[in-house]
């Protein structure tokens, strides 16, 4: 064999060696950051899914709290407001017919309204609600105190249970409105 014959031997062994190195440089360098680029794209895609389905529960959880509040509150509200924290004034034997008390109902249904307003700005459960659920909230209470159609069924009922049916019935509206 000839000198040129060894040598170009050797070039096409030298040859094949940086080609190797460059293949070997390449996938480092491009396909393999182009393979984790992708797998860090999917993780990210199913990450947002997961914060948008925890984003939702969140939501649904806010939800069920503003519900629950404007139930508590109704309820707090209307014990206090209808008088019906008070202690009896008497005690009744079994079977004693139940005296009236149309005064009481009527100056406590009068002040209804008062009481109602005063409750609820002082209600500290409120606390747990973000801006907009109690802007809607006492957009719905405002409803509530200002309706004619409330305060006149009040004052045009004649006796005094059914002036309490009506209260009742109105402010389980108000807590029906914090469900929708």
């Amino acid at each position: 064999m000839s000198q040129l014959d060894q040598n170009l031997s050797r070039a096409s062994h030298i040859a094949q060696i940086v080609l190797v190195c460059v293949a070997v440089f390449g996938y480092f360098f491009t396909v393999r950051p182009v393979y984790q680029k992708e797998l860090l794209a999917e993780d990210v895609a199913q990450k947002q899914v997961e914060l948008q389905s925890l984003r939702e529960q969140i939501k649904a959880a806010r939800k069920e709290i503003a519900v629950r509040t404007a139930r508590q509150f109704t309820f707090v509200a209307g014990a206090q407001c209808t008088g019906l924290l008070d202690p009896p004034s008497e005690l009744l034997k079994i079977g004693d017919p139940i005296p009236p008390s149309e005064p009481d109902l009527r100056r406590s249904f009068q002040s209804m309204t008062s009481c109602a307003r005063s409750i609820f700005s002082k209600f500290e459960q409120f606390n747990k609600l973000s801006q907009s659920e109690m802007a809607g909230l006492q957009r719905d209470f405002e409803v509530f105190c200002n309706s004619t159609k409330i305060r006149r069924a009040i004052d045009e009922a004649s006796d005094p249970e059914e002036k309490f049916r009506t209260l009742i019935n109105d402010i389980q509206w108000l807590g029906g409105k914090a469900d929708a």
